[in-house]
């Protein structure tokens, strides 16, 4: 019998094997908001969150906010049209936005009150997305009536970056970021080239976007200083909306134009 007893622990044992287990990175919103946040309502989305999912579009960030939805009826260069939790929001009219506290909507547009063009902003220079939803907090001000996100510029980069985008319909797109150290503080620039064709079958977008960014970030006066220059330039032609009467009719095709 032990004989026997020796024999079967020894077969156990050779039988015993380690598996390699692959390394998943997760990446979610931050922890501990509870007791910090004054309605489950409102978040904040990271850096690792935003450079995951593919964008065609800037505005298309909002869309990590639970319930918002981003889309667009007009050129690409146009401001996109929000909604969430099921409201209209136009073309930014009900939801605030800023960007290192810097007010977003437009006043006053042809579009509408509140008109918000996220086109200027390269998603990549993003650190954070802080958001609300609903309109419980006073400090958001006009525009804030369904909500309001506020847009945080990276103050720092882990390293340079070059991407290179290619897509349908002559989708292209370019992007370069960089830091170096000066003095106390940090220099960041970012550049980023745009241009799109679209699907369309009797008109050419032919969007030629350019977007800068030069951003200092340092200590001044026993306290944090940043400093920031954005350029933005952009164009395009609108295909605009288009009447069904004119499809049913056979004079234009559903990606025509008139």
């Amino acid at each position: 019998m032990r004989t026997l007893a020796i024999l079967a622990l020894g077969t156990l044992y050779s039988g015993y094997s380690y598996a390699n287990i692959e390394k998943l990175t997760v990446y979610g919103h931050r922890d501990g908001l509870i007791g910090e946040s004054i309605s489950a309502s409102s978040g904040i989305i990271g850096q690792g969150e935003i450079q995951q999912r593919p964008m065609l579009r800037s505005a298309e960030m909002l869309e990590l906010i639970p319930g918002m939805a981003v889309t667009q009826h007009s050129g690409s260069g146009k401001a996109n049209q929000y909604f969430i939790r099921g409201f209209n929001l136009d073309h930014g009219t009900d939801f605030a936005t800023s960007i290192d506290g810097m007010p977003i909507n437009m006043r006053s547009h042809g579009h509408g009150q509140g008109y918000t063009d996220l086109n200027f902003i390269i998603p990549e220079s993003i650190s954070t997305i802080n958001y609300q939803k609903g309109s419980y907090s006073a400090t958001q001000g006009d525009f804030s009536t369904a909500g309001s996100a506020q847009f945080q510029l990276a103050d720092n980069l882990k390293h340079h970056q070059v991407e290179l985008s290619i897509g349908e319909d002559n989708y292209r797109r370019a992007v370069v970021l960089g830091s170096t150290n000066i003095a106390t503080g940090k220099l960041i620039a970012a550049a980023e080239w745009q241009g799109y064709d679209g699907p369309w079958n009797d008109i050419n977008e032919d969007v030629n976007k350019k977007n800068a960014l030069l951003r200092y970030v340092g200590k001044a006066f026993d306290g944090d200083l940043s400093i920031s220059a954005m350029a933005y330039d952009n164009t395009w032609n609108s295909a605009d909306q288009i009447p069904q009467r004119a499809i049913s009719q056979n004079l234009i095709t559903q990606l025509g134009s008139l």
